[in-house]
């Protein structure tokens, strides 16, 4: 089901993403980066690569509820999107509710990086 919805919300929201971001299918991922890179590189002798601690595990729920509804006008696809975020945690046999943060390897993820 979350893979079906990956699908939907690809339609809404690659056109919203930078051309820069490599990791999206057709992009050329890792060797079209390095290529992109080494391209804009020759007068610099070093290069910084940044990644973002645990951004993933920090992203809020209601934020990202209200930034997706500006981008995608389809209630029925919101509805789903957002069934997939409400989720129960198992905390040493106690459920909690889960609104921050998305689960390891969500295929919604990769959409994410705006």
């Amino acid at each position: 089901m979350i893979k079906a919805i990956a699908l939907v919300l690809t339609d809404y929201l690659c056109p919203q993403l930078s051309q820069h971001c490599y990791h999206l299918a057709g992009r050329g991922g890792a060797k079209g980066c390095v290529r992109a890179v080494n391209q804009c590189v020759k007068d610099y002798r070093f290069v910084c690569r940044r990644d973002v601690n645990s951004y993933y595990a920090t992203i809020d729920h209601a934020i990202l509820k209200r930034q997706l509804k500006t981008l995608i006008p389809c209630e029925t696809t919101l509805t789903l999107f957002n069934r997939m975020l409400d989720r129960l945690d198992d905390v040493g046999g106690v459920l909690h509710h889960v609104d921050i943060g998305l689960s390891k390897g969500n295929s919604i993820s990769p959409l994410l990086e705006r």
